[in-house]
C-alpha cells in the first residue's frame, strides 16, 4: 500500500515537472496577464481583460495538463499487457480527462461569452484580439 502510494506520488511530481517544463515557453505571458494601467486610470474594462487573460492563461494550463495525462493514460494502455483490470484503468482515465477537457473548454466559452457582452465587443472581436496578443507577444520576445 505505502509503495503504491509512494508511485503515485512520484508519478505526480514528474508529470507536475514535465508541465511546468512545457509551459516554461508560455510563462513569459504570465507578465502580461495584468493591464497596463495605474491608479485611476484602471477601470471595468481594464478588469474585464484581467478576467480575459488570467482564463486564457488558465485554459493553456488545463489543455497542455490533459495531453500529458492522455498520453500517460494511452503508455498506461499500451503496457497493459492484456490485463484487464489495467486496460479498464486507462479506459478510465481517458474518460474522465475527455470529460474534464470538454468541461473547461464548455466553461472557458461561457466566461469569454459573458466577459464579451459585459465589454460590448463581440466574441469573435475578443478571439481576434487574444490571437492578435499571442502573435504580438511571441514576435516581441524573439
Amino acid at each position: 500500500m505505502k509503495r503504491k502510494i509512494l508511485s503515485s506520488g512520484i508519478h505526480a511530481s514528474a508529470l507536475f515537472t514535465l508541465l511546468l517544463f512545457l509551459l516554461g515557453f508560455d510563462l513569459s505571458f504570465a507578465q502580461g496577464i495584468v493591464p497596463n494601467c495605474q491608479g485611476d486610470e484602471c477601470n471595468f474594462s481594464h478588469f474585464v481583460q484581467l478576467a480575459q487573460n488570467i482564463l486564457d492563461f488558465l485554459i493553456k494550463i488545463v489543455v497542455v495538463g490533459s495531453v500529458i495525462v492522455f498520453a500517460w493514460a494511452g503508455f498506461k494502455y499500451m503496457t497493459a499487457g492484456g490485463n484487464s483490470s489495467k486496460i479498464h484503468e486507462a479506459h478510465s482515465i481517458f474518460k474522465h480527462v475527455a470529460l474534464g477537457l470538454i468541461l473547461a473548454l464548455v466553461a472557458w466559452l461561457i466566461i469569454s461569452t459573458l466577459l464579451a457582452v459585459l465589454t460590448g465587443k463581440d466574441l469573435k472581436d475578443t478571439l481576434d484580439e487574444t490571437k492578435i496578443n499571442l502573435i504580438t507577444d511571441k514576435t516581441s520576445s524573439a
